[in-house]
């Protein structure tokens, strides 16, 4: 476990005439634009424990899928998560960009060839690391998903605690009503 202290003090160096010695800043080396990749994410974290992270739940933008670097930074992502014991869902519903994320990560975390999704653009994927004081095994649940029909509920594994169901149709569905559309 690593942990950061931070602190703050105030320092003011001050002329005699009363004024706030500023400090004189170089000219940057390099100014930009910078592109940040978008990130749907909801983090779940205990209102115990000083707001423990025990679970994620990604939802893919289509910015994830658009280069190969992004791919890797958002596996990457996923497998740290994992890697800690974290409950992960990922949501992909991003239709006109294919990459299979949930494909990747089977293929980064075991040296079998294990059953995969079909060449589906759209899943929901839940994964549930556990072990004694490390992840040893990762119980796994992926749907494919199909425009136009019902997306299916999927367990919501809590790091150290229960998997709770998550109910993404009646969400989304609930989230059309309120927005009247």
């Amino acid at each position: 476990m690593v942990e950061a202290d931070v602190a703050e003090y105030e320092h003011t160096d001050r002329f005699s005439d009363g004024g706030t010695q500023v400090a004189t800043l170089p000219a940057p080396v390099l100014t930009y634009d910078p592109e940040f990749p978008d990130e749907f994410e909801v983090r779940i974290q205990t209102i115990r424990n000083e707001m423990k992270l025990v679970a994620v739940i990604e939802f893919v933008s289509p910015s994830n899928k658009d280069r190969e670097e992004a791919r890797q930074k958002f596996v990457s992502k996923c497998l740290g998560y994992l890697q800690i014991g974290i409950g992960l869902v990922i949501v992909d519903t991003i239709t006109n960009r294919h990459a299979n994320f949930h494909n990747e990560l089977l293929g980064l975390t075991s040296r079998r060839r294990l059953t995969r999704l079909a060449d589906t653009p759209t899943y929901v994927a839940s994964y549930r690391p556990y072990g004694f004081g490390t992840v040893e095994s990762l119980d796994v649940w992926p749907y494919s998903l199909a425009v136009g029909q019902p997306i299916s509920a999927v367990p919501m594994p809590l790091k150290d605690g229960p998997e709770l169901m998550l109910d993404l149709e009646s969400t989304y569905m609930q989230a059309l009503a309120d927005q009247n559309l």
